[in-house]
């Protein structure tokens, strides 16, 4: 459904008054230090998952065949589909090189 630029203006400024202080905290850009995604605690061994090495290689599947967790950061031994295996480390600042397989 299309509607016109002042429609969605309208129901934008709508939903602004509408929403409560909590929600607008939400909202709120939230300045620090990076964190790791919620489903990087479920990464164990045996997980699969998708590694962004560069833009030649691109996107590759792996598996966890080893989970170290090191003054409280996260070391994966990875078994790559091609037979290679890194040691690699699950940064909060790297967690866009990760994720869950498709």
């Amino acid at each position: 459904e299309e509607i016109s630029f002042l429609r969605a203006r309208a129901l934008t400024r709508e939903m602004k008054d509408t929403a409560s202080r909590e929600d607008e905290y939400k909202m709120d850009l939230k300045i620090g230090a990076p964190s790791l995604p919620p489903w990087a605690a479920s990464i164990q061994v045996g997980t699969r998952l998708e590694y962004y090495w560069n833009e030649d290689y691109g996107w590759t599947g792996a598996q966890i065949i080893k989970r170290m967790e090191i003054a409280g950061e996260l070391l994966f031994d990875v078994l790559f589909d091609d037979g290679e295996t890194h040691r690699l480390p699950f940064l909060p600042e790297d967690k866009i090189r990760w994720r869950p397989p498709y």
